[in-house]
């Protein structure tokens, strides 16, 4: 059960960084400039939502927040050839 609600945070905290990724406001480039990255970073995170549940928290834990295969298999709760399997078809599919 501790492994579901790992999952679970895990999950809430991917949809966190992508709606951070979102809301991120830098001004400090040219007005094209921002607009083509906040163009950029809605393509992937609209990429992001559209992969599985498990394939975006395993890309997000291991992109994003640099993490092991091992630790993202123990916020899955699944093997660590499982996590891996995850990440690479997320990867596939972006």
């Amino acid at each position: 059960m501790k492994l579901q609600n790992a999952s679970t945070e895990i999950g809430d905290e991917s949809h966190f960084i992508v709606h951070r990724m979102r809301a991120s406001n830098d001004l400090l480039h040219e007005p094209s400039d921002h607009l083509s990255r906040m163009e950029t970073r809605e393509a992937i995170m609209d990429a992001i939502a559209r992969l599985s549940r498990n394939q975006a928290v395993a890309f997000v834990m291991r992109a994003i927040q640099e993490q092991s295969y091992e630790e993202i298999a123990a916020g899955l709760g699944c093997a660590e050839a499982t996590a891996r399997k995850h990440v690479n078809r997320a990867r596939d599919r972006l």
